[in-house]
């Protein structure tokens, strides 16, 4: 596990090597990032073990200059939400001779706070300025599961949700934990809006979760909705993310 983590590093620590022997050798200005797209989140190490689903969702970042006018160091924040998982099944209870329809739908969010540190040279000479990211921060997990009554809407035929009765039970579940980690992308055009590719690799702490899979409901003995049972899994929450979006500059 030591070693894993010694080669995610490795193309960190080169690409900032990298990125110093630019700053000395190219004339930088100050802008600022504002960023905004669609990312993806796919668990890693233990997490992938556990959670066989993909992320998907949206981030956005902003970035002001720190240290002058050709300072290459930027420091901000950005904020993430991803869905990770949702599962819905339909179950049916009776009870002297009536049946009864329930829905569980089961959703697995993912959203996170961080603080970013970037160092990128002024290369507006170029078509593509490379960047990379230090992040730390703190990473929510979020599980509700809701039960809803459908048996009116069985009874019609008819998938409207005004069928629905209004008979639902929530369970929910969640953890935080702390993360840090990297990244390395590229800003790719010129003039204010650019495309911004952006691969991060976060290292995550340890959190409990819902295992959607063992998510099921008891049958009330007297013919009601039961309860909602599943269980939790303890890991650490590695991610790797890959990132598409759309950057506005701003300032001189």
């Amino acid at each position: 596990m030591l070693l894993h983590r010694n080669i995610v590093w490795l193309p960190l620590c080169l690409a900032l090597l990298l990125m110093l022997a630019f700053s000395g050798s190219f004339g930088l200005k100050a802008q600022g990032h504002f960023t905004i797209g669609p990312r993806m989140g796919i668990p890693s190490g233990e997490f992938a073990q556990n959670v066989d689903r993909t992320g998907f969702g949206i981030g956005a970042s902003g970035l002001f200059p720190i240290g002058g006018n050709k300072s290459p160091l930027l420091i901000g924040g950005e904020a993430q939400y991803m869905l990770y998982g949702r599962n819905t099944i339909v179950r049916e209870n009776t009870f002297f001779g009536l049946t009864q329809r329930y829905r569980i739908a089961t959703n697995n969010n993912f959203a996170s706070l961080n603080a970013v540190a970037r160092l990128k040279p002024n290369l507006d000479r170029y078509l593509v300025e490379p960047y990379i990211d230090g992040i730390i921060g703190i990473n929510f997990f979020y599980t509700n599961t809701v039960i809803t009554d459908i048996t009116n809407q069985n009874n019609n035929n008819n998938n409207d949700d005004d069928n629905v009765n209004n008979s639902n039970t929530t369970r929910e579940k969640s953890d935080n934990t702390l993360c840090y980690g990297g990244a390395v992308g590229m800003l790719i055009g010129r003039g204010p809006v650019r495309l911004d590719l952006r691969c991060i690799y976060m290292l995550g702490g340890t959190a409990t979760y819902v295992d959607a899979k063992s998510v099921r409901i008891d049958p009330d003995a007297n013919g009601g909705q039961g309860e909602v049972y599943f269980s939790t899994v303890t890991s650490r929450t590695d991610m790797f993310m890959p990132v598409i979006g759309v950057t506005f500059m701003f300032g001189q």
